[in-house]
C-alpha cells in the first residue's frame, strides 16, 4: 500500500516525472493505485500528481481472456472499490454474493 513516505516521494517527483502504477485487477490493486495519488486522512497532496495507471482493468481481462481466481472477503469491498475508481461493471466482476466472495485476476495470468 501507499505509505506516507512513498506518497511524499511521489509528490516530490511529480513535477519532474510521470508516475506509472502497475497492479493486479483486485481490491488491493485498486487500493494501491488510489492511495498513491489521492488525499487520505494520513496524507494530503499539495500538488497534483501526474500518474498513469497501467494496472489491469476489466477491459484487459476480457480482451486477453485472462483467467480469474476465486477470492473471499472478510468484508464487502464495494465502497473501497468505488472510492478507488472501479466501475460498476468491475465491481460486479470482483464482488459476488453480497460482497463476501468474488474473483480477481493477477498480473501473472498473462502467459
Amino acid at each position: 500500500m501507499g505509505t506516507v513516505a512513498a506518497r511524499t516521494l511521489i509528490e516530490s517527483l511529480s513535477e519532474r516525472a510521470t508516475i506509472f502504477v502497475l497492479h493486479d485487477f483486485d481490491k488491493a490493486g485498486f487500493s494501491i493505485a488510489g492511495t498513491l495519488t489521492r488525499d487520505t486522512r494520513r496524507y494530503e497532496f499539495t500538488t497534483e500528481v501526474c500518474m498513469i495507471d497501467l494496472g489491469l482493468r476489466l477491459a484487459d481481462v476480457e480482451k486477453w481472456q485472462l483467467q480469474s481466481e476465486a477470492v473471499r472477503y472478510n468484508f464487502d469491498p464495494t465502497c473501497n472499490l468505488k472510492e478507488n475508481g472501479a466501475t460498476a461493471e468491475e465491481i460486479g466482476f470482483l464482488c459476488e454474493c453480497s460482497g463476501s466472495r468474488g474473483k480477481r485476476v493477477k498480473l501473472n495470468a498473462f502467459t
